[in-house]
């Protein structure tokens, strides 16, 4: 304002006593490039009453766009502070700080990458994009490995964080711990998922020995009971040899392998009885015979 008359201002002749008003205005040489008034000296307000020098100091900026699903940080003149889109200064450095975003607990963004990069001067209008993936995280309950179908994959599944839309299928297989330990799963609850929340994997199993009674083998669960039934004939002695050496008709519980057979043996007692038996026939029949023939001689 020269004289109440809104002119631009600029070096020359003005008439004594006239009064120039400065206004501070941001001007704008296109939409993300400003020049910002920082100081004007000797004032805002100054009367014409001789040679005057009028300092305009202005300051460069550009806009800088941020584009990103999550908050940023970065380190901006060396200095930790959120990022966000705005006017920054000619010159100005941003570091950007690749930092995983916790929304909740269980959920995250992972930064996957920083464009144009993680470091930048502002000498010019720009924009910074931050890509991400969201993740969630699936915990896996089970005691023994689990093997599962990931995005048609084949591989284990632990307890991670994995990206959202993962196709997830677990396998209903057995695990051997060795040729007489196994485990069955039971249960997989949930089986096939798509991962868009954090999920709970729960593997059950039930754990199996392997039972051979006389060369025939069989898988028991852990706890179960085992007959050791057998048909010993009379004139024999049945015992069980392997793991327990038991008789027969004992019951075996199964908390480990277990290897019986059966083992036949004379037995001496039942062969005592019937000797003893004939014996006393055979002693029986010479009695009578030595009777009969004593009579005849008489």
């Amino acid at each position: 304002m020269i004289d109440d008359k809104n002119i631009p201002l600029s070096s020359g002749w003005y008439d004594a006593k006239s009064v120039i008003q400065i206004e501070n205005l941001t001007y704008y040489p296109s939409s993300s490039e400003r020049y910002v008034i920082t100081s004007i000296s000797p004032s805002e307000t100054v009367d014409v009453n001789s040679p005057i020098t009028i300092q305009i100091n202005v300051i460069k900026q550009f806009y800088v766009k941020l584009v990103s699903k999550i908050p940023v940080y970065a380190l901006v003149n060396g200095k930790n502070e959120t990022l966000e889109s705005g006017w920054y200064n000619n010159g100005t450095e941003i570091h950007v700080e690749n930092i995983t975003y916790y929304p909740a607990k269980e959920v995250r963004y992972v930064i996957t990458g920083i464009q144009p990069s993680e470091k930048v001067i502002v000498t010019s209008p720009i924009t910074i994009t931050i890509d991400t993936v969201k993740q969630y995280y699936i915990m896996v309950k089970s005691i023994i490995p689990v093997k599962a179908i990931i995005n048609g994959t084949q591989t284990y599944l632990n307890t991670s964080w994995i990206n959202e839309g993962t196709l997830i299928h677990v396998l209903n297989y057995t695990y051997y711990v060795t040729n007489e330990e196994r485990y069955v799963i039971t249960g997989i609850s949930p089986q096939s998922f798509t991962v868009n929340s954090p999920v709970t994997v729960n593997v059950t199993t039930v754990k199996q020995f392997l039972v051979t009674i006389n060369n025939v083998s069989t898988w028991y669960n852990q706890g179960s009971t085992v007959p050791l039934k057998a048909n010993v004939p009379i004139y024999d002695v049945g015992k069980f040899v392997g793991t327990y050496n038991v008789s027969p008709n004992t019951i075996l519980i199964v908390n480990s392998p277990i290897t019986e057979k059966l083992v036949l043996s004379p037995n001496y007692v039942f062969y005592g009885e019937v000797g003893g038996v004939i014996a006393v026939v055979v002693a029986a029949t010479i009695v009578v015979i030595l009777l009969k023939r004593g009579k005849k001689g008489s």
